[in-house]
C-alpha cells in the first residue's frame, strides 16, 4: 500500500482540478470531486445523457452528494457506506461546485470503458473504511488499478502533528504518577476489589463489552474473508480488526476502572467511553503504520 501511494504522490502536482461549468466539461469516465472542509468526496462518471449524469460513488458515513444518509442507501446497518450509481443533473453539480480532476495520461491504466466496468463490478459493496477503502481509493482503483488515497496521507500527517505533543506530555505524566497509583491499587486490591465488584454492576458491563467486541470482530472477519482478494490482504485486515477490538476493549476497561475508583458510575462510564475512543484511534494508527511504514 505504501509503495502504491508513493507512485501517485510523486505525480500529485500533475493532477489538475477544473470547475464544472457546462455539459461539455463532463465526459464518461471523468473523475469528479466535491471539495469539503475536511474530507473531499470522489466520484466517477459512468453515463452521460444530455444534462443528466450517472455517477458511481462510495456513499461513506455522511452519504453521497445528494445529501441523504447512508442508512437510507444501504440495508446493512453495520456498513459505513455503499458503492452506488446515482443520477444528478448538471444544475446540481454546478450548484455543488463539483470539480473535475484531470489525470496525467501516463497514469491512466484503463480505458474509459474499462474504468466504468471496474466501477460497476463493485456496485453494492459495503466495505467502506476511511483510511483504507474510501471514495478516493475506489476511484483511483477504477482508473489506474492502485487503491490509493492521497488525502489519507495528509490526514495522517496532520493527526501526528496534533497528537504528538499531548501524547508525549501524557507519557511523561504517566511515568510520574503511575508507580504510586499502582502501588495504592495493589495494596487495596485484596480486600476491596472483590467486594466492589460484587456490589456494583460494572462486571456485567465488562461482560457485555467483551461480548459486543467479540461479535463485531467476528462479523468483520467474516466480511473480510469474502472481501479480500489475497491471503496477505486478509491477514492485514485481520490484524486491523483484532487490534481495534483489543485496544477499544482494553483502554475502555482501564478508563472505566479508573473512573469507578475515582468518582463512581457516571465517571466510570465517561472514562470508559474516552478510553474506548482512544483505543480505537491508537488501533487505527497501528494498522496504518503496519501498512505504510
Amino acid at each position: 500500500m505504501a509503495k502504491q501511494q508513493e507512485v501517485l504522490k510523486r505525480h500529485e502536482h500533475e493532477f489538475v482540478r477544473v470547475p464544472i461549468t457546462d455539459s461539455d466539461s463532463i465526459r464518461e469516465g471523468d473523475h469528479l470531486v466535491d471539495e469539503g472542509n475536511v474530507i473531499d468526496h470522489h466520484m466517477l462518471v459512468t453515463e452521460k445523457n444530455g444534462d443528466q449524469f450517472t455517477i458511481a460513488e462510495y456513499t461513506g458515513p455522511s452519504g453521497c452528494i445528494s445529501a441523504f444518509s447512508h442508512f437510507a442507501a444501504t440495508k446493512d446497518i453495520l456498513a459505513f457506506g455503499q458503492i452506488m450509481e446515482n443520477s444528478y443533473s448538471l444544475q446540481h453539480l454546478v450548484k455543488r461546485k463539483i470539480q473535475k480532476i484531470i489525470w496525467p495520461d501516463k497514469l491512466r491504466q484503463y480505458s474509459v470503458e474499462q474504468a466504468i466496468k471496474r466501477a460497476r463490478s463493485r456496485k453494492d459493496e459495503t466495505y467502506y473504511d476511511a483510511l483504507r477503502n474510501n471514495c478516493e481509493h475506489f476511484v483511483t482503483w477504477c482508473i489506474c488499478g492502485l487503491r490509493v488515497s492521497l488525502q489519507v496521507k495528509r490526514w495522517s500527517i496532520a493527526l501526528y502533528s496534533f497528537i504528538a505533543g499531548p501524547l508525549d506530555w501524557c507519557i511523561k505524566k504517566a511515568k510520574d504518577v503511575s508507580t504510586p497509583l499502582l502501588l495504592k491499587i495493589a495494596a487495596n486490591a485484596s480486600d476491596e476489589l472483590a467486594g466492589w465488584i460484587c456490589e456494583n454492576s460494572e462486571l456485567v458491563g465488562f461482560g457485555l463489552a467483551i461480548a459486543i467486541e467479540a461479535g463485531m470482530a467476528g462479523y468483520n472477519i467474516y466480511r473480510a474473508f469474502y472481501h479480500c482478494k489475497t491471503t496477505s490482504e486478509f491477514f492485514v485486515e485481520l490484524l486491523n480488526i483484532v487490534a481495534k477490538a483489543v485496544c477499544r476493549l482494553g483502554f475502555g476497561i482501564v478508563g472505566s476502572c479508573f473512573g469507578a475508583a475515582a468518582g463512581g458510575p457516571l465517571l466510570s462510564f465517561i472514562l470508559g467511553a474516552v478510553g474506548a475512543g482512544a483505543g480505537h484511534l491508537i488501533a487505527h494508527c497501528i494498522g496504518w503504520c503496519y501498512e505504510n511504514v
